[in-house]
Order: C-alpha cells, then structure tokens, then sequence
C-alpha cells in the first residue's frame, strides 16, 4: 500500500533524505520518496503493518512534523 504525507518544513534535499532515513526506521516501511519541491512523502508500506503513530513520530523527532 502506498500513502501521502505533507511535511511543511521539508525545504531542500538534505532535508529530504533526513526524512526518507527516519521513516525507514519504522517497521513496516517499504520504501520512502521525499519530495522538497511538493513538500510531500510517499510511503509504500506492507499492509496492515505500518503503524502510521510511529512513523509520524520518527519524522517528528527529527525535526520534520506531519502536517495535520
């Protein structure tokens, strides 16, 4: 399965892959594309295995909130 999230404070590409490194963290997580440009993440995930909560808090901690 597949999900966008916005992510307002992305700016540039070192921002980009500081997100895409925290969110591979999380178990479930497939694969991860940061776009600065459109302030988006896609997320491929295995279904029913991402916990959506976790994944917003690793992007959190490193500085990069999920926009509500």
């Amino acid at each position: 399965m597949e999900k966008v999230y916005r992510v307002p404070k992305m700016h540039c590409g070192g921002c980009a892959a500081t997100v895409e490194q925290a969110a591979r963290t999380v178990p479930g997580v497939r694969s991860v594309h940061a776009d600065p440009t459109t302030k988006e993440v896609r997320v491929v995930f295995e279904e029913n295995a991402l916990n959506e909560e976790l994944l917003k808090q690793a992007l959190e901690r490193v500085g990069y909130p999920v926009a509500a």
